[in-house]
């Protein structure tokens, strides 16, 4: 497990010497201590949820291998309240074109739509944005496979800093996603927005209580909110009891129901306050689901 604490306040210093313990309290010796660039790394952890704390720092995350590699990103400093989503997620869908048929329809808001934009070639990208730090920094694989991403969430203000008047934010602290999309090309996606993004606006969208999808190459036609109401279901209508629990709740699952464009679209509507699923869907087909990990 690896991630970075920063505070957040102020210039979003990294946090250096911060020492980790895991467990329930600050007792004995700390399991690491954050570096310089106020980095950590956590080995060697037994599956189940781990809790790591601090006198002002204090998070849970599921560990469901041994093999599996997690990387927190960027932790504020003082945090109390753990984000849900390091460590929830919403329980498996037992049938996506049932409950497609059962959704329920969500009124979205239509931020941007750039139909004329066209994604730079990979050797534009190279010569913009990659070889420039932080991005230099990254490797070929990482880089590549945020170019080639089709839909994203904006829930990471850090990372979704918009670029400075004279060009792109490459601040270490403030990479613009808009950039590592190929999204540089076309008009500053917030100062052309419809929606807002102000204070209140941010916090809603990292809690998830709005949520806003930037699609490339698509726009939406309907977005659902699925299985809300889906606890206790017998065998025979949605779910399999030989596979999973009929009577474990569903979690909170959102259909964006896209058609191709040449562009992009960028859309905001209600979600749930916690985790979540979105389900980009093609004729009723799933293209994929959000949000997605690097690999």
């Amino acid at each position: 497990m690896t991630g970075r604490v920063i505070l957040g306040y102020g210039d979003h210093s990294p946090v250096d010497g911060l020492p980790l313990w895991i467990g329930t309290g600050s007792q004995g010796e700390p399991a690491t201590h954050t570096d310089v660039n106020g980095k950590f790394t956590l080995a060697d952890l037994p599956t189940g949820k781990i809790q790591i704390v601090d006198n002002h720092l204090t998070f849970q995350v599921l560990i469901t291998s041994p093999q599996v590699s997690i990387d927190l990103g960027l932790l504020k400093y003082p945090l109390i309240h753990p984000p849900d989503y390091y460590y929830w997620m919403p329980v498996p869908l037992p049938s996506l074109s049932a409950l497609l048929d059962n959704g329920e329809k969500v009124e979205f808001s239509v931020c941007l739509t750039h139909l004329d934009w066209q994604r730079p070639t990979e050797q534009m990208q190279k010569q913009v944005v990659w070889s420039k730090p932080p991005f230099s920094d990254y490797s070929k694989e990482h880089l590549r496979w945020w170019f080639e991403r089709s839909a994203v969430i904006y829930n990471a203000v850090d990372r979704f800093s918009q670029s400075f008047p004279d060009g792109p934010n490459l601040d270490h602290l403030g990479a613009d996603w808009r950039y590592l999309l190929g999204l540089w090309t076309g008009p500053d996606i917030i100062s052309h927005s419809e929606c807002e993004y102000n204070g209140q606006s941010l916090e809603d969208l990292l809690a998830y209580r709005q949520i806003e999808i930037w699609l490339i190459g698509y726009e939406a036609t309907l977005v659902q909110q699925l299985g809300k109401d889906f606890v206790g279901y017998d065998e025979s209508s949605l779910c399999n009891s030989k596979e999973r629990s009929c009577t474990e709740r569903l979690g909170d699952h959102f259909a964006v129901h896209v058609v191709p464009i040449e562009g992009y679209q960028v859309i905001r509507f209600p979600g749930v306050e916690g985790t979540l699923a979105i389900h980009l869907v093609e004729n009723r087909q799933e293209l994929l689901e959000l949000p997605e990990q690097f690999p």
